[in-house]
């Protein structure tokens, strides 16, 4: 795929999840959007590249535009995660999956 297919299938996916908020806000849903945890090798180098910029500038963009997303980080909030937690670099193994199933439930809570 061009990376001209490649940035119009971004803001395709962009604007069609803006209109799913759209729809939630309209109907006082809120949204909340997760970013899994990586290990810190993995988040190391995902973070610097333009891919994760555009992640960012996105989410906070629905995030400030919309006051029914909530955007729960894990990747860049990943310090309650140990190696063991992880299957490889960027997936969680069962016990991580577990963990992170219990923090977004323990948040829901609130």
């Amino acid at each position: 795929m061009s990376k001209i297919n490649v940035q119009n299938k971004i803001k395709s996916n962009f604007n069609y999840l803006e209109q799913l908020i759209k729809y939630a806000d309209n109907h006082n849903i809120k949204v909340i959007l997760v970013s899994t945890p990586t290990t810190n090798l993995y988040k190391n180098y995902v973070t610097s590249t333009a891919q994760y910029f555009n992640l960012v500038r996105n989410t906070r963009k629905l995030k400030n535009k919309y006051k029914n997303v909530i955007w729960l980080n894990y990747l860049e909030n990943n310090e309650d995660f140990e190696l063991s937690d992880f299957k490889d670099s960027d997936h969680l193994s069962a016990k991580g999956a577990d963990k992170l199933s219990e923090k977004i439930n323990n948040y829901l809570k609130k």
